[in-house]
């Protein structure tokens, strides 16, 4: 058989969509599994992004879906807000000062 990005897709080891359609199927995958706790990863870089559209997709996935998960399985850690970037400055080689 091969592995295409339609039958990744189909699977659902791929999750694409809007927020709300990523939720409901984090959610439906959670539910079919039937245990209380669950974990999730996310891998967002795939080949042909860039950085920016790759980072744009994580801050997307905090603000959007993140929070409807930790409402929907009982919360999460309390953590101190992060004053880091996702992604460290990067210094120029040859850039002055370097």
């Amino acid at each position: 058989m091969k592995v295409t990005a339609d039958l990744i897709m189909q699977k659902e080891i791929a999750l694409v969509g809007t927020a709300d359609e990523v939720v409901h199927k984090i959610m439906r995958i959670k539910e079919s599994c039937g245990y209380d706790d669950f974990m999730f990863t996310a891998w967002f870089e795939a080949g042909g992004y860039s950085t920016e559209e790759i980072e744009e997709q994580m801050e997307v996935f905090a603000a959007e879906v993140m929070p409807v998960l930790r409402r929907e399985c009982g919360g999460g850690p309390t953590l101190q807000e992060s004053s880091g970037h996702v992604v460290p400055e990067r210094v120029l080689a040859g850039a002055a000062g370097s």
